[in-house]
């Protein structure tokens, strides 16, 4: 990504190679630290891809695209260019090719140069193989198979970097019944279309805002909500208790009912006309 921003700002720079650009605003655009620019940096340039040059202070940092034609005499000093393999035009330009324009890669500045010096020490002895592995440039990309294996997303993480399908009804239902579904409720079939319809209506987006990233978790959400439902007792519903009644129960039944129709006749007799007085009696 950095290597591509910055043959964008040579390209409207209209190729001015090597050109000034600021670390600050490498860090607004792409969103990137400080630190990781710097880390980023060196690898494009032990790739041989571009040269640098710190800036001191707020002064910019100076970017060389090797391989590109340099057009810009002024800056050019401030990098070691070895030009025996460069190519010219007939008005004497300098053409930049792969095998041209490599620079600082045999000189005493190079990154590559003083990772030699220092693995040729008398502690650590001449490996050719070693050096042959720091300096071979990447023949398939940018970064090499190690590299690439580590970029892979991995864990929950990698649910969010991908493209979201949403599920069929079919999908759903296939999935209620590798849950069990059908035995832990009643009605799978019900619950699963229900499922389906609620955040298909919605966009399969949650109730926070987010946007689904794994419907599976939140299917296995609903039938869990669900069966906790069916064992608990719903609210506001009457609960109905069964008695055995007893003879003495039966009696005691009897004497209360005669106990009513006595009252009654008593209150009909206190009012002319033999009606009954509006509201509870008193006890």
């Amino acid at each position: 990504m950095m290597y591509l921003y910055l043959l964008h700002q040579c390209n409207i720079r209209r190729w001015i190679n090597p050109f000034e650009f600021k670390t600050r605003d490498l860090e607004l655009s792409l969103g990137l630290p400080r630190k990781t620019i710097a880390s980023i940096r060196n690898r494009l340039k032990q790739r041989g891809l571009i040269e640098f040059v710190n800036g001191v202070g707020k002064s910019p940092s100076l970017y060389l695209i090797i391989g590109a034609k340099i057009t810009n005499k002024d800056l050019q000093k401030y990098f070691v260019v070895t030009s025996s393999n460069n190519k010219s035009d007939d008005k004497g330009n300098d053409i930049g090719n792969n095998k041209g324009n490599d620079i600082g890669n045999n000189s005493a500045d190079s990154t590559l140069y003083i990772e030699e010096k220092r693995n040729n020490t008398k502690d650590n002895p001449p490996n050719p193989q070693r050096g042959k592995r720091s300096r071979a440039p990447v023949e398939d990309g940018l970064f090499s198979e190690g590299e690439l294996e580590k970029m892979k997303p991995k864990g929950v993480k990698a649910s969010r970097l991908t493209e979201f399908v949403p599920p069929s009804p079919e999908d759903v239902r296939n999935y209620f019944m590798r849950r069990q579904a059908d035995i832990r409720l009643p009605d799978w079939e019900t619950e699963a279309d229900s499922f389906f319809n609620y955040y298909d209506s919605q966009g399969w987006v949650k109730s926070n805002g987010r946007k689904v990233a794994n419907w599976e978790s939140l299917a296995n959400d609903w039938i869990l909500r669900k069966e906790k439902e069916l064992r608990q007792p719903k609210q506001h519903e009457p609960t109905i208790t069964y008695q055995r009644h007893t003879p003495d129960d039966t009696l005691a039944d009897e004497q209360f009912k005669l106990a009513q129709r006595i009252q009654r006749r008593r209150s009909r007799s206190n009012f002319p006309g033999g009606e009954e007085p509006s509201g509870n009696l008193p006890q």
